[in-house]
């Protein structure tokens, strides 16, 4: 049976509170890289993608754009290897009827579920994973599969064409979401 809708969550603040896990990684991580002290205090990561999160904590601190995209790997691996412990000692907890509304969706066969997050993509399944959401989502579109989070609504449609061959756009897509970006 072909889909008719592909249906996209967010993941922090629609789907869960990961309470600021993956501060502390970047911190960790760009200090490691850059021999310098870096901070992210006062520093707002709302809406943005891990790629912007990176760049901009970089350019804050001295690290120029040139510089930074060249270590972007580097920064990524040594975030990534930081942020599952971070992630366990935040305990990440599901918003209330999150799990029902995902069970609803899942239950509709002629929806394609996927995740449309700026968390780097082993962070985006890691969080769903933790509280146990990971299941019922086929495939996302995550903050290093494009520059801008405005870029992964089209990301998303790729991804969904690349997973069952058909093309979805305009009320075929559905978006749930906190962030306006």
């Amino acid at each position: 049976m072909p889909y008719r809708k592909l249906v996209l969550f967010d993941i922090d603040g629609t789907l869960m509170n990961s309470d600021g896990a993956g501060n502390q990684a970047f911190v960790d991580a760009l200090t490691q890289i850059f021999d310098r002290r870096f901070s992210a205090d006062s520093f707002s990561a709302s809406g943005k993608t891990d790629t912007q999160i990176a760049l901009e904590l970089c350019e804050k601190f001295g690290v120029s754009r040139d510089e930074a995209m060249t270590r972007l790997p580097d920064i990524r691996e040594r975030y990534l290897a930081g942020f599952e412990k971070e992630l366990i000692a935040a305990k990440p907890t599901v918003f209330a009827g999150v799990r029902e509304l995902v069970a609803a969706v899942a239950d509709i066969p002629t929806c394609l579920m996927g995740l449309l997050t700026g968390n780097f993509e082993p962070a985006g399944w890691m969080k769903v994973e933790s509280v146990g959401l990971r299941e019922p989502f086929q495939m996302g579109a995550f903050g290093d599969n494009a520059p801008q989070r405005s870029d992964l609504p089209g990301r998303a449609v790729e991804r969904a064409k690349e997973l069952t061959g058909q093309t979805f756009e305009g009320k075929e897509i559905v978006i749930i979401g906190d962030t306006p970006n």
